[in-house]
């Protein structure tokens, strides 16, 4: 199990232990909570402690960082496509038709199998901590923590994703979508926008092309919540629904799923802080209406593509 290893220096002498693992070792509430049951989660000089140990000088610090609770989701030999990998985070491209997790105990399919394999093949302590969920058909990177501490380090500087999707009709130059969002009347797992009530949503987005036809647009999405069903939802109701998304009133087109990818994200390294981005080119079915920087790797794109998307109204 990989551990957090710390020597206490006369700064920190004095200090209760619980307080010194919130800050500077980043561990948040739930794990420490997490650690106080697990007989070799939280130690000083070889020793099981608690969080109310008084740290003195030279002290050494051995915290846990995770999983702490035993594994229930089915671990699958399938193949998994990395997009970035180091000891503390790992990106991978989720394929269409594959959900985050298993519906029900010892369901198969799930992004959570081949992930929880690759981590066990590399001699690691298996535990899933994807730090966002895409639909099961939406494609594109997920960033994944390979620990309870990693996951809580990413989350106090949430990601950052882009989203491209093909949308029906033709979309104006670059605008957003603000409705609340509410579980829809006749069930079916759809989501609709509401006047009043529901959840705070807010979606962004540039077109990057329509076609020729008028048929169809393509644009990049950005978003300032992660509601489920958001881009789906807020498209539909403003009479752009993505192309392949029969749920929500989108006409096939070429598309026998709807058509949402993730190709750009960035995110703060748990360890350092550095900024770290990645891609994932577009499907290579969907319109060859796109420019071809989304078809192969550019990073100065996704500084471009973030900036547009947060700012809609600064493009002419």
């Amino acid at each position: 199990m990989n551990r957090l290893e710390a020597t206490i220096g006369p700064e920190d002498a004095g200090r209760r232990l619980g307080d010194y693992m919130r800050q500077p070792l980043g561990c948040s509430k739930r794990l420490i909570r997490r650690l106080k049951t697990d007989p070799r989660g939280i130690m000083v000089n070889g020793n099981r402690v608690t969080v109310r140990y008084q740290l003195a000088q030279g002290d050494r610090v051995s915290v846990a960082q995770g999983p702490t609770r035993p594994l229930t989701m089915p671990i699958e030999d399938r193949p998994l496509a990395i997009a970035y990998e180091d000891d503390l985070v790992l990106v991978v491209d989720k394929p269409a038709d594959t959900p985050m997790y298993p519906r029900f105990k010892g369901d198969l399919g799930a992004l959570s199998g081949p992930v929880l394999a690759h981590l066990q093949a590399a001699g690691g302590a298996p535990g899933f901590f994807p730090l966002y969920r895409l639909d099961r058909d939406t494609t594109g990177l997920v960033l994944l923590a390979k620990s309870a501490w990693a996951a809580a380090r990413l989350a106090q500087k949430p990601p950052e994703k882009i989203y491209a999707l093909e949308a029906f009709g033709r979309l104006p130059a670059a605008g957003s979508y603000s409705l609340p969002l509410a579980k829809g009347a006749g069930g079916l797992g759809r989501i609709w926008p509401v006047a009043k009530g529901g959840r705070e949503a807010c979606t962004c987005y540039r077109r990057v092309f329509t076609s020729a036809d008028g048929l169809a647009s393509g644009a990049l999405v950005y978003l300032a919540t992660g509601r489920r069903h958001q881009i789906r939802a807020h498209f539909a109701q403003a009479g752009h629904p993505l192309l392949g998304d029969p749920a929500y009133g989108g006409p096939a087109l070429g598309h026998d799923r709807p058509a949402l990818h993730v190709p750009y994200l960035s995110f703060h390294h748990p360890a350092d802080g550095r900024l770290v981005t990645c891609f994932q080119p577009l499907p290579m079915a969907w319109s060859p209406a796109w420019p071809a920087n989304y078809r192969k790797e550019d990073p100065y794109a996704h500084y471009l593509t973030e900036s547009l998307c947060r700012y809609p109204e600064k493009i002419e």
